[in-house]
């Protein structure tokens, strides 16, 4: 007869305090790191899409000290956003809900410190999830560095704000409260999701598959289900598309759907992309889910959407690497069935000999197969070419210093989230986003360009005024002074007009000891 894993555990677990207090302190580590690596890049300009943070930090700033207007206006297939920050193409309440935290300190930073904040209490989740399947502290404390160790995470953990990615915790919330039966969980979880885009509402109308830990009932298990497949759809159908036709027209709901309309790929390609999301993508944490597979159920659709869409795990070592936002529903779903199939494993390895030396197999297991999958990931993702030096992003950085809070901009992609903390900027990449008269007659209030090399016509530039202060391996700063107040017979001089900088500027030397570019021919 064999005994039972209370048995073959060590005497001395940890305690419910001691084990919390690990879970917070891993957090707390791996929360700081990812601050410093996001900061790290926001300052060496490496942002996952530098226009789409400007337009986030665009859209809370003029809601916090603006007008409510946008400049920054991505584009999609079915609308477009602005030029009211309340007309957006998705719907994320969880955007007004930090708009109280982001006006403490206007700028991008914030919400970098905000989406790491958020992303990193998957770990606390994972926990409590895996803690409350196996009724073992111990299995929830050694799943933490698993759950580190899963390849698409830090890609995801990296990639500025994006509110998809801040679901993946809530996910685990979710799954736990109605695998627990406890409406607080499932309520925190729900609710958590359909603030995070209209995508997890079919997310939320999955979870009526998922089992209970203990059967209940018929009746019960019913009006579980009914309550999630009931309050996903109505929110997708009735809430989200009803804001697209309030926003953007009669027409878009259709429009949106045609996303995921279009050709598919042959079945060869599409087995070798599934090979690629599954191994290097999550790991061993699907094959683990089998071991739950109704819970598994609500990854595949996920899955599949990623290997018949936007998404390739080939992009991980490219600039289109911050399109991996789109795996956030699918590692978080995915994650979750691993997790729970991990701790069924746990549970039905104390029936075994030797449960201690066959748990520690799997867990040697999974951490090697996590590892490799881990370092192809992260060794590709370090490859992401980048056209700015970090010399060059410190020179700019003096720059982006000199522009007024005021001062209208028209900017490249690559340096436009350290500039959309204003009322007005713009780019020359696609059409829409340029500003009017672009590019002979430019708005007076737009003073400084940031142009890659001499994409923006210089001609055009210097026939409005604009001198060339700045010409760097990639970027090139253009500036024109503010036009001097009107005199009028009552007031010969404004007294609070102070134009030292602008008459000074061709003569003072360029940041960091550069030479001054003014007089020198046109490059």
């Amino acid at each position: 007869m064999h005994q039972p894993a209370s048995a073959s555990e060590p005497p001395t677990p940890p305690g419910p305090r001691t084990a919390g207090l690990l879970v917070a302190a891993l957090t707390l580590i791996v929360l700081i790191f990812n601050l410093f690596l996001s900061f790290e890049r926001y300052r060496l300009l490496r942002s996952g899409w530098p226009w789409d943070l400007a337009y986030y930090n665009q859209w809370a700033w003029s809601l916090t000290h603006g007008d409510g207007t946008l400049t920054v206006r991505p584009l999609a297939a079915y609308a477009t956003e602005g030029p009211s920050a309340w007309k957006t193409n998705y719907l994320a309440p969880i955007r007004y809900l930090i708009l109280p935290i982001y006006a403490l300190h206007p700028e991008p930073r914030t919400l970098l410190a905000i989406q790491c904040i958020l992303f990193w209490l998957v770990l606390p989740a994972a926990y409590g999830l895996v803690r409350s399947e196996t009724r073992s502290i111990r299995a929830g404390l050694l799943i933490l560095p698993l759950v580190l160790l899963t390849p698409l995470l830090w890609p995801l953990a990296l990639n500025d704000f994006r509110e998809l990615q801040l679901a993946i915790p809530f996910a685990l919330f979710a799954v736990r409260g109605v695998r627990e039966r406890s409406i607080g969980w499932t309520a925190l979880g729900v609710m958590g999701l359909l603030a995070c885009r209209q995508e997890y509402a079919m997310l939320v109308a999955s979870l009526a598959v998922v089992p209970p830990q203990v059967r209940d009932p018929a009746p019960v298990r019913f009006r579980w289900a009914a309550a999630l497949w009931f309050t996903g759809l109505g929110w997708f159908l009735i809430v989200f598309f009803g804001f697209l036709v309030w926003t953007s027209g009669p027409r878009t709901p259709s429009h949106y759907l045609d996303l995921f309309g279009g050709p598919r790929p042959g079945w060869l390609e599409l087995a070798w992309a599934i090979l690629q999301v599954v191994l290097l993508g999550l790991g061993p944490w699907l094959l683990l889910g089998a071991a739950a597979p109704r819970v598994l159920l609500i990854a595949l659709p996920w899955l599949w959407s990623l290997v018949t869409g936007r998404w390739a795990m080939r992009m991980i070592g490219t600039l289109d690497w911050h399109h991996v936002r789109y795996t956030a529903p699918y590692v978080a779903s995915g994650l979750a069935a691993g997790l729970i199939g991990a701790s069924r494993i746990w549970r039905f390895a104390r029936w075994l000999p030797q449960t201690r030396t066959l748990r520690l197999i799997g867990v040697a297991w999974t951490t090697l197969v996590l590892l490799l999958a881990s370092t192809w990931v992260l060794e590709r993702f370090a490859r992401i070419p980048y056209p700015i030096s970090p010399d060059e992003a410190a020179t700019l950085w003096t720059w982006f210093r000199r522009v007024a809070p005021d001062d209208g901009v028209l900017a490249h992609y690559d340096v436009t989230a350290p500039l959309s903390s204003r009322r007005e900027l713009y780019s020359y990449v696609l059409h829409p986003n340029e500003p009017p008269g672009y590019p002979d007659r430019l708005p007076a209030s737009v003073r400084w360009v940031f142009s890659k090399g001499v994409q923006v016509p210089p001609q055009a530039l210097q026939s409005q005024g604009f001198r060339l202060v700045h010409a760097g391996p990639v970027i090139y700063v253009w500036h024109r002074p503010a036009p001097p107040p009107k005199r009028t017979s009552d007031s010969i001089t404004n007294p609070d007009f102070d134009d030292s900088y602008d008459r000074h500027t061709a003569n003072e030397p360029a940041p960091d000891g550069e030479k001054s570019l003014q007089g020198e021919p046109n490059r």
